[in-house]
């Protein structure tokens, strides 16, 4: 996962009624703490406007170059 891959929360939240959100990675390590698995992610919708996650519970759906 890198700087400007359009995500998705993993798994199916629509089957839960939520909104499919999408959100746009920003930044890699963000507490700068060596955690190169975690992400800031600026959310399009569903969620507040920008938030950390963890690789693993994002899926990537478009490959930034």
């Amino acid at each position: 996962m890198k700087v400007g891959d359009l995500v998705t929360i993993a798994g199916s939240m629509e089957r839960l009624g939520y909104p499919r959100c999408i959100g746009i990675v920003t930044c890699l390590d963000p507490e700068e703490i060596g955690h190169n698995d975690e992400v800031a992610v600026r959310w399009t919708s569903g969620f507040t406007d920008e938030s950390n996650h963890s690789v693993w519970s994002l899926e990537v759906i478009n490959a930034s170059r």
